[in-house]
């Protein structure tokens, strides 16, 4: 009689291993559907795209778009006016990211929700997210003074500017919130998509 093998739970990709592959082109369109309803207001619409796509990312076991997905629905939460799911949602971003053990990843998309926030008068809210991604990053041994220092360093080395958009599924293209590969590549922290500096 065979004995059954225990559950393994997924193991996480630790950082410096090769990019992952593209997102396929289904969630490539909703992405799109997600940044033009930002684009012209629709930041409820938005926020729930992202946020369908995180759970997504999560059923299929791809954390860290995951974590992307949901700040990004969490950002769109602040600007919409829905400050408690957005600290809910950029709240699960960071748990996520924690536990990948990187959470400085994820800390300037959640420092653009906290600033957010900040800017439509939920200081409580913005507050409370500070305090959890602080928390988290402290648990990793760095701070976001620490994060900020090395994405500056990291600014220095590259060449050329990032396009505005993605090609592919039409994201804002931000130099601290793309996975760089080199000097001149990266990868949409969206869709996964190469992106070449001009």
């Amino acid at each position: 009689m065979f004995r059954r093998r225990p559950f393994r739970p997924f193991r996480f990709r630790p950082p410096g291993r090769p990019p992952l592959p593209p997102v396929a082109p289904r969630v490539r369109r909703a992405l799109r559907r997600a940044h033009e309803a930002l684009a012209r207001g629709d930041a409820a619409e938005a926020a729930a795209i992202f946020h369908r796509l995180g759970e997504e990312a999560e059923r299929r076991a791809m954390p860290l778009r995951a974590a992307v997905a949901f700040a990004e629905a969490a950002h769109a939460e602040a600007l919409g006016d829905n400050p408690q799911k957005a600290v809910e949602d950029a709240g699960r971003a960071v748990e996520i990211a924690a536990h990948l053990g990187r959470p400085g990843r994820i800390a300037p998309a959640v420092g653009r929700v906290i600033e957010a926030l900040r800017r439509k008068g939920y200081e409580a809210e913005a507050a409370e997210l500070e305090s959890r991604l602080d928390a988290a990053l402290e648990a990793a041994g760095t701070s976001r003074g620490e994060v900020a220092a090395r994405l500056a360093a990291a600014r220095g080395k590259r060449r050329g500017q990032l396009p505005p958009k993605c090609e592919a599924c039409g994201a804002p293209l931000l130099p601290d919130e793309v996975e760089w590969h080199d000097a001149t590549t990266a990868s949409c922290p969206y869709c996964g998509s190469p992106v070449k500096v001009m």
